[in-house]
């Protein structure tokens, strides 16, 4: 179970005494998990085996799972509809314009193939739409941030700006 430090960090300092804890029948599995993944990363950074990888403790962890395990909740789809709607919640400033381009051009075609699975690229073809407008949303967002090559999606500065630099995740 791969965890961040910021959610192990929090797992580890939310830990109180086992009276004052809550008792495992209370809590849902995924929250068993982030402290049984904090007591292992824990070990790891101390250079201590874990006894989080220990049979017993895989196997009691996986019957909690099967047993209070929730069900997931399924999501209503996306629909051009409730897309619509949250185009119309979307600001016109340029980070606005930005965001309802990637909203639209997304809903509008741009999706993995199943035969494109590495994510080596394919040309597909973007309809112009008669609710969503994809292609005009991203020509505004062009036209907006003054992007003539390079990068089409960039991070946008407080000075009303596009980057010259494309969007990183991790910012």
């Amino acid at each position: 179970m791969s965890q961040t430090p910021r959610i192990i960090s929090a797992s580890v300092s939310r830990f109180r005494p086992i009276s004052a804890r809550p008792a495992a029948d209370e809590c849902k599995p995924l929250q068993l998990g982030r402290r049984v993944a904090a007591i292992a990363y824990a070990h790891d950074l101390a250079g201590m085996a874990s006894p989080a990888s220990a049979k017993l403790v895989r196997v009691v962890f996986g019957g909690i799972r099967r047993e209070k395990g929730a069900k997931p909740v399924q999501k209503a789809p996306a629909t051009a509809e409730r897309i619509t709607r949250m185009l119309e919640g979307i600001s016109d400033t340029l980070r606005g314009k930005r965001d309802r381009a990637l909203l639209a051009l997304g809903f509008g075609g741009i999706r993995r193939s199943k035969t494109d699975q590495e994510g080596q690229g394919h040309e597909i073809a973007i309809p112009h739409g008669t609710q969503l407008l994809p292609v005009r949303a991203v020509q505004a967002w062009m036209q907006a941030a003054r992007i003539t090559d390079g990068n089409l999606f960039r991070s946008t500065g407080t000075a009303g700006s596009a980057a010259r630099s494309p969007r990183s995740p991790w910012r």
